[in-house]
């Protein structure tokens, strides 16, 4: 190789690694805002009045209440409480949420089981709660013990853009 094809293809090389620097941000720009995870904050927040019902079957009145927040970056606070008669008997945080503009499900684990021969104080006993989201929502709650909950109440469902 002459000096001067040694030249030209030293050029080539050094303009290629320019235009792969430059464009490497066009290129990959989406592949780095997929890795940093869902731009919005989700949230699901609710309440609703109906029944709790036990593995044997003896049921209670009760109050629901609901709230939930995802944040972009996937961490999930908030929870779910029941009450009867004012006291809140079941108490659980949320480890998973899914939310559409129509419907949810969160997934959480018990803190406090007053209910149905529960033990008392924190047992961890997985849960689900699932419904639509609109002014008369059907709430349904199952803990995996077999207590089973359906509640009619307001739940709203939210994006939140930051």
């Amino acid at each position: 190789m002459t000096r001067t094809n040694h030249t030209r293809t030293i050029g080539i090389i050094i303009a290629i690694s320019v235009s792969l620097v430059a464009l490497g941000p066009i290129t990959f720009g989406s592949q780095a805002a997929q890795a940093q995870g869902n731009p919005f904050r989700v949230a699901v927040s609710g309440s609703g009045l109906g029944q709790i019902v036990c593995p044997d079957g003896q049921s209670f009145p009760a109050r629901f209440g609901l709230f939930v927040e995802e944040e972009p970056n996937g961490e999930i606070t908030g929870g779910a409480s029941i009450s009867v008669n004012s006291v809140t008997v079941k108490s659980a945080f949320a480890t998973d949420a899914h939310v559409t503009p129509s419907r949810f499900t969160v997934q959480g684990t018990e803190t406090i089981d007053n209910l149905c021969g529960g033990i008392r104080g924190t047992n961890f006993i997985p849960i689900s709660v699932r419904g639509e989201c609109d002014d008369s929502s059907t709430i349904r709650f199952s803990a995996e013990n077999g207590q089973r909950g359906t509640f009619i109440g307001e739940v709203e469902c939210s994006r939140i853009s930051n």
